[in-house]
């Protein structure tokens, strides 16, 4: 028995000799076992070199098998499965188990142990514990004298290391408690026994795995193991090697204990031919002191991108460059990016474009897999009571009879209506004008089957019982029958990977349902903890999938680069914090804890000192692998636009390579554009990029023309570039609507709303997407301000129309009367409203108390209103229209045709004074809004105005000869809150007075002005207007004198007839209106539509002068209208 340590820098072919010794012994055919151990994650990569170095069609004496695998073929041989084996998904569920029957006695842990995540930093910290070999005493000991936070921490965990513990007993042996097992048994194993040995690849070795080496130089023929370490004393970067180095001098020192004899081979030299700047950049990355490369730089490209896409996309440009001209075949090419996360998705979308094969070599969580989302989502809906969000998950997830449209109809109805809970179980009923039948057909499709589940479910008392409903329900609902539906549709479209973990999907769930019927299966739970246990199994797992092909292109992170071979290297994102890496996970303990206790003499793995070790021997070691081209490149700026910084690795490359250029896609030179050429659909976007350019002014290479003539003429891509062409010299603007148009979309003769016409002069194309087109967003069951609003309105109209009813003087009105009133006619109108969405929650049914006291609050002030002055309410939601109590204000145009305008005046105030009789017109509003004439000029705010022209020509109604404009308010409908420091009663209910305090214009007239408020001195408290000491009405922007309500009530009529013309020319321009700080785009939920953009050239805003009242009086005088 000898043991032998192969040492040498990385490329030094230790590998290679390895082989060749596997070779020696395969020829010598003595009947020796020969193994080669190297890191789980490289095992079939090497099972890969070691048959292409071999030239033989396959291995049978050799086997490939890292620490795990071992230990499975030694517990096979030996036995020891006589106790149930628990994997990372049924420690993870065990763990889950534990962590929430101990919450109540954990400490620091207690809040944090029902989060994501928790029970995978405790089975980490476990693994690392039994790696290590430290027992429950060894914590314990350590504790004694600790800061309180630490000791705390270390009190939860092994609290919850013993109980794991108990747990496993004699009955189930954990992944980690295996290799004891190994350690007891390894002497019995036949197939070690004489076996020679080969271990590569390792940088680090545990206490456990030290342990098994030990006993396999017990009873092997030999063992030879290789580092990535350099011996020679010329070495000026032993710094890099520290990890490998402590694994050396472990198995050196297990060697010395058995007094073994051993063999020292220090490799010195590169076996592959690579360029001397590749071979001075191993040798000098990490040196101290370094020397600087001298001569031309070849195989060393540095490239710094502007963005991340384009740094992605330029390396895809590269590989096709190299696959086309270097002729390197797809498998001598890997990427290395440590942020797929953030590049994962580009690479993908870019190699596609490029049409390069690639396979990404990284593990996938299934949490979002269909089937998981299926059985999670089932279990929430018993568990949470049919929220709509997981019967939707649920229905979602494809595995259901349903088709993807019937689910969008289901879940249209079920928001629309609020469907939630029990609902589901019972018939919809809502909705008479919509396909009932057929709604209720597809409830009963996947609700019988889930109602019979809950039922199995709800008598279900182990994990056990749970997991075999859970199983059976799978198979009456042929899960894995839709599976292979899917399976083949896949395949059938080239989707490989797709269809790798479609089919290992099925098989990981059964044997999650396994372990957890092994290992728990007994244990009474509740239904919640059982959807924990599994979901903690669920979130453990993570899918690896294998090439689907030889020749491929393989990206990966740097801790998976093993592959041999390798021509050209890619290394993308080396940006600061990426490369290396910045953010180290503590995990249970924090650095200076682990620190602590590692003082205390426990051995710990990790730490921030010893990963950032490993990471330099990895970075190393990815630098070392190109053989002929290394592209190293980073990016300038993310997706959104931040700037990023490159990596420190960049400042040493360059002081290296003095004379190594950085290229850079900031300037498009000719040869810029020249690499991104490339397969017609990756080009395609850069022509198009190129023209775009082009006729913005600036010039373009001859080649790109080439390159249109050739789209031009191929078959495939001439519609392409047509409706590229199209889009290319796209104007986002609307030509005027023809006539047909027009007579189809406003029938004649066109009735219009002042609101209407108020939309048209904001934006002609969101009038005629309202009123034209007439989109509907999805209703929700739910109540909004709009509802609200409606429903105040509602409220005060029959309060006025039941104080009519009653015959009830508004001059003696008192809250006695008003409150019950208000609340009866409240109750009335909320149990009508909206199919009862009122009803359908706690949250709701607070809200209609909200109302009434809104209601309350809002009538006292029209109580108020109406006693503080002499006019009285003569009428209430009064409406002017074919169907309303006036007749339309029909307007006609210039060319004959008529234009007929409704609408609705909320409420109508008349003072009989004399021979003359005045009239109020008042519009509640739920929002603040003010009447500028300024903004009436431009056609933004007409509706008062108007309102007052409909009801100065029904003077009949009322009885009278004429009636007088006194004033136009709106009233704002609110719950107003009063901020005052005086708590007095009287002085509260004036402030709250003030606070509806109307808006709008007023008569210029003193004695009116009284007569709307006896106390008005000073600012009135109702409307807005103000008497000076002196007894004469103040000049405010509200104020209109006698002579100057003609002039408006001329214009509005006039503004009228033009909006109305416009609209029938059909004038559907995007020419929203930008007028001081506002714009009819603020709140447009039209944008989605219009696209309306100024940077396009053919969309601006209308920007409309700013007026003061006089000067916008003076322009109606002359009825300007612009």
């Amino acid at each position: 028995m000898k043991v032998v340590h192969i040492a040498g820098r990385a490329g030094s072919g230790k590998s290679r000799l390895i082989f060749n010794q596997i070779k020696e012994q395969l020829n010598r055919n003595d009947g020796r076992k020969l193994i080669l151990l190297v890191p789980e994650q490289f095992t079939l990569q090497s099972e890969r070199d070691l048959i292409q170095y071999l030239q033989l069609p396959g291995i049978m004496r050799v086997e490939v098998l890292s620490f795990d695998r071992l230990a499975e073929r030694i517990i096979d041989e030996v036995g020891g499965k006589t106790r149930i084996m628990i994997d990372e998904q049924g420690r993870h569920m065990v763990l889950r188990k534990i962590i929430d029957d101990l919450a109540p006695e954990l400490t620091i842990y207690q809040k944090v142990s029902r989060q994501d995540g928790f029970v995978q930093f405790v089975s980490t910290f476990i693994s690392e514990l039994k790696n290590y070999n430290i027992t429950l005493e060894m914590l314990s000991l350590a504790s004694e004298d600790l800061p309180d936070t630490l000791a705390n921490k270390l009190h939860d965990i092994a609290l919850i290391y013993e109980c794991f513990n108990d747990y496993l007993g004699s009955r189930y042996l954990d992944l980690d408690d295996r290799f004891n097992l190994v350690l007891a048994r390894i002497h019995e194993s036949t197939f070690l026994r004489n076996s020679l040995i080969w271990m590569d690849g390792f940088t680090t070795l545990t206490p456990q795995q030290l342990s098994i080496i030990q006993k396999m130089l017990q009873i092997s023929s030999g063992l030879t193991c290789a580092y990535t370490l350099d011996l020679s004393d010329r070495c000026r970067d032993q710094e890099v090697f520290a990890p490998t180095r402590r694994a050396y001098e472990a198995v050196q020192r297990l060697a010395l204990d058995l007094k073994l004899p051993q063999e020292h081979i220090h490799l010195s030299g590169e076996l592959s031919d690579r360029s001397r700047a590749l071979s001075h950049l191993q040798q000098e990355i990490y040196a101290y002191p370094h020397h600087t490369y001298q001569g031309e730089v070849s195989g060393l490209n540095l490239y710094a991108a502007t963005t991340i896409y384009l740094e992605v996309e330029r390396a895809a440009a590269e590989i096709m460059r190299l696959a086309r001209e270097a002729q390197l075949r797809w498998r001598d090419m890997v990427v290395i990016c440590s942020d797929m996360e953030r590049y994962g998705h580009l690479i993908s979308r870019s190699f596609q474009e490029y049409g390069i094969p690639y396979f990404t070599d990284s593990k996938r969580d299934i949490m979002s897999h269909p089937l998981v989302e299926y059985i999670l989502s089932l279990l929430d809906m018993f568990n949470k009571n049919y929220r709509s969000l997981d019967v939707l998950r649920y229905l979602k997830t494809g595995l259901t009879d349903l088709q993807i449209d019937e689910v969008e109809i289901l879940e249209n109805y079920a928001i629309t209506y609020g469907i939630k809970g029990g609902q589901w179980k019972q018939e919809f009923s809502l909705g008479k004008d919509l396909p009932l039948e057929e709604l209720n057909f597809w409830r009963h499709s996947f609700m019988d089957p889930v109602a019979n589940m809950e039922q199995a479910m709800r008598q279900a008392a182990t994990v056990g019982d749970y997991t075999a409903g859970l199983y059976n329900f799978l198979q009456q609902q042929d899960i894995f029958i839709r599976l292979e539906k899917w399976i083949d549709e896949l395949r059938a479209q080239g989707k490989y990977e797709l269809v790798y973990e479609h089919t290992q999907i099925w098989n990981i769930v059964m044997r999650i349902f396994d372990q957890t019927v092994d290992i728990m299966g007994d244990q009474p739970s509740s239904l919640a903890e059982y959807r924990r246990i599994l979901e903690a199994g669920f979130a453990s797992y993570q899918l690896g999938l294998i090439p689907t092909t030889v020749d491929q292109v393989l990206i990966g992170d740097i801790e998976h680069l093993k592959s041999r071979g390798v021509k050209a290297l890619f290394v993308l994102g080396m940006n600061d914090g990426l490369l290396p890496s910045a953010s180290v996970i503590d995990g249970l303990l924090l650095e200076e804890e682990r620190g602590a206790l590692i003082e205390k003499g426990l051995e710990l793995p990790g730490g921030r000192q010893r990963r950032l070790e490993e990471e330099r021997l990895s970075i190393y070691s990815m630098l070392s692998k190109p053989e002929e081209m290394l592209w190293i490149s980073y990016a300038r700026a993310d997706g959104e636009g931040r700037s990023l910084r490159p990596s420190i690795l960049i400042d040493r490359l360059t002081r290296l390579f003095p004379g190594l250029p950085i290229h850079s896609d900031v300037l498009q030179d000719r040869d810029e554009q020249l690499a991104i050429i490339g397969p017609p659909r990756s080009t395609f976007k850069h022509l198009i990029q190129q023209i775009r350019q082009y006729l913005d002014g600036e010039p373009m290479e001859a080649f790109w023309w080439q390159i249109l003539s050739w789209y031009q003429q191929h078959p495939k891509w001439r519609p392409i570039i047509d409706r590229t062409q199209e889009a290319l010299f796209y104007s986002n603007s609307v030509s005027g609507l023809t006539s047909q148009h027009v007579a189809t979309i406003f029938p004649q003769p066109l009735r219009s709303s002042v609101s209407r016409l108020e939309q048209f002069a904001a934006c002609p194309f969101a009038h005629l997407v309202r009123y034209g087109l007439r989109p509907r967003e999805r209703r929700e069951y739910s109540v909004a301000m709009p509802d609200i609003g409606e429903l105040l309105h509602q409220c005060l109209s029959s309060f006025g129309e039941e104080v009519a009813r009653q015959k009830l003087p508004w001059s003696d009105l008192t809250t006695d009367q008003s409150d019950p009133l208000v609340d009866s006619i409240m109750e009335g109108l909320v149990e009508e409203y909206g199919e009862g969405v009122f009803a359908s929650s706690h949250r709701y049914l607070y809200m209609v108390e909200r109302l009434k006291r809104m209601g309350r609050t809002t009538v006292q002030a029209v109580i108020n209103h109406v006693q503080k002055g002499d006019f009285q309410p003569a009428a209430f939601e009064v409406s002017f229209g074919l169907k309303g109590q006036f007749p339309p204000i029909t307007v006609e145009l210039a060319d004959g045709t008529k234009v007929l305008l409704e609408g609705r005046v909320d409420r109508i105030d008349i003072l009989e004074d004399g021979e003359d009789s005045y009239v109020k017109v008042i519009d509640y509003k739920t929002g603040s809004k003010s009447l500028s004439l300024d903004e009436m000029y431009h056609g933004l705010s007409l509706q008062l105005v108007v309102y007052m022209r409909a009801i100065l020509e029904q003077a009949s109604y009322w009885g009278l000869d004429s009636l007088k404009p006194a004033g136009a308010f709106y009233f704002h409908i609110h719950d107003p809150l009063v901020r005052t420091d005086d708590m007095i009663a009287e002085k509260v209910q004036q402030a709250m007075r003030k606070q509806f305090r109307m808006k709008g214009l007023v008569l210029k007239d003193l004695r009116l002005l009284k007569s709307m408020d006896h106390d008005i001195k000073g600012d009135s408290a109702i409307i807005p207007a103000a008497v000076n000491i002196n007894d004469t009405v103040r000049e405010t922007p509200s104020v209109v004198a006698e002579d100057e309500w003609p002039i408006l009530l001329n214009y509005a009529d006039s503004m009228v007839s033009r909006l109305a013309q416009e609209i029938i020319q059909g004038n559907a321009s995007i020419e929203p209106y930008y007028h001081g700080k506002d714009n009819a785009c603020a709140f447009c939920p039209y944008h989605s539509i219009c696209q309306f953009d100024p940077l396009f050239e053919d969309n601006s805003y209308r920007y409309l002068p700013k007026y003061n009242n006089r000067q916008a009086l003076e322009l109606m005088r002359r009825n300007e209208v612009k």
